[in-house]
């Protein structure tokens, strides 16, 4: 079974939800996390994740750039048709 995390930072990811993934990952899924790439995202990879960079605004005020954090995230779901998978979005983009 895999398991994906959608992101909007990193470290926000490191901080609050890094125990849960590794706690999946022993328990035998596939972990995949999908966040725009920073600094903090090279520490995903090194305790064995699957590092997805997308595109992904924290203010999501630009229509055609959500629009390329969706189509990242089609493209994604469709990745490697990685069948079953159970998603979870962590910090949605709030509009105002």
């Amino acid at each position: 079974m895999r398991l994906l995390f959608v992101v909007n930072e990193a470290y926000f990811f490191i901080s609050h939800r890094l125990p849960i993934a590794l706690e999946a990952k022993a328990h035998g899924f596939e972990v995949h996390v999908a966040t725009p790439r920073s600094k903090e995202t090279e520490q995903i990879s090194r305790v064995g994740l699957m590092f997805h960079a997308i595109p992904l605004s924290r203010s999501g005020l630009n229509p055609l750039r959500d629009l390329g954090t969706l189509i990242s995230l089609m493209r994604l779901s469709e990745w490697r048709k990685m069948g079953k998978m159970r998603k979870g979005s962590v910090c949605l983009v709030a509009a105002t």
